[in-house]
């Protein structure tokens, strides 16, 4: 086995079921190959698949912001001013997310002061707008004054329809 394959053994025991496999490949392939084991071997996860969701992958949001801002370093730049300032914050945290799991930045928050001086928009304006992110759920106050965008804030922030793989029934072919 190379080392960018992976084995993986798999053995379901439930009422009136007795059932084994292992599966060997790289990771992706044997991703696709246990789920779809388990969907057959496990009617009831076929429900369940379609109730999930995941996040977007690091290219979806690279496409979805790739037209407003550039990362250069642990720094972010937007193209052109954001139309609202709540837009703006959500995707400053987006791409500062984004940073931190490319290995750019060593944190996925931002401060007001630091969002205030990528959206260009006062420090009281962005305070006034991240009260009203955290108390939709769509952003996490980390720090007095650090925040970071939660996952229904990744999710409101890029359109479903735009993402390739919403659910994990994609998997599914």
């Amino acid at each position: 086995m190379s080392q960018s394959n992976i084995e993986v053994y798999l053995e379901i025991k439930a009422d009136n079921l007795s059932v084994s496999s292992k599966f060997t490949g790289d990771a992706k392939s044997v991703a696709f190959e246990v789920e779809k084991f388990l969907f057959a071997h496990l009617p009831q996860l076929q429900v369940i698949g379609k109730l999930f969701i995941t996040l977007p992958t690091s290219q979806e949001i690279i496409d979805f912001l790739s037209n407003d801002i550039r990362i250069s370093g642990s720094e972010i730049i937007f193209l052109h001013k954001p139309k609202d300032t709540i837009e703006g914050i959500k995707k400053a945290l987006l791409a500062a997310r984004l940073s931190y799991e490319l290995g750019l930045r060593s944190s996925p928050n931002l401060s007001i002061r630091e969002l205030s001086m990528i959206i260009s928009a006062s420090q009281k304006t962005i305070g006034n707008n991240l009260s009203l992110l955290v108390k939709s759920g769509e952003v996490e106050r980390i720090d007095k004054g650090t925040y970071k965008l939660s996952d229904r804030g990744v999710f409101s922030s890029i359109p479903l329809e735009s993402l390739k793989n919403p659910g994990r029934s994609g998997l599914q072919e």
